[in-house]
């Protein structure tokens, strides 16, 4: 149960300090966020199915002649987990 001496009256000031006061900048009406940067390291999954399409339509077509094409994003890690494959395959 609360006492009244417990509560807070309208008319009492509170000495503690919970808040403190934060200037207004005119300038904060105006605030535009910063551009978001793309990330680089995350190719979605749609491109690596056109890439991966691409190749196996293509098998004689180079790493670069794939770039040229419309895979540019892919990387050399791509081509070196083909060659795994290949190996694998013989």
């Amino acid at each position: 149960m609360i006492h009244d001496e417990e509560l807070i009256h309208a008319n009492e000031v509170c000495e503690e300090v919970f808040f403190e006061s934060v200037e207004v900048d005119s300038s904060s009406d105006e605030y535009e966020p910063e551009e978001k940067k793309r990330d680089i390291k995350h190719i979605p999954l749609d491109y690596k199915i056109k890439a991966v399409n691409m190749a196996k339509k293509h098998p004689t077509w180079s790493i670069k002649t794939l770039h040229s094409r419309g895979c540019g994003r892919l990387k050399r890690a791509f081509t070196q987990m083909g060659r795994r494959y290949h190996k694998r395959r013989k």
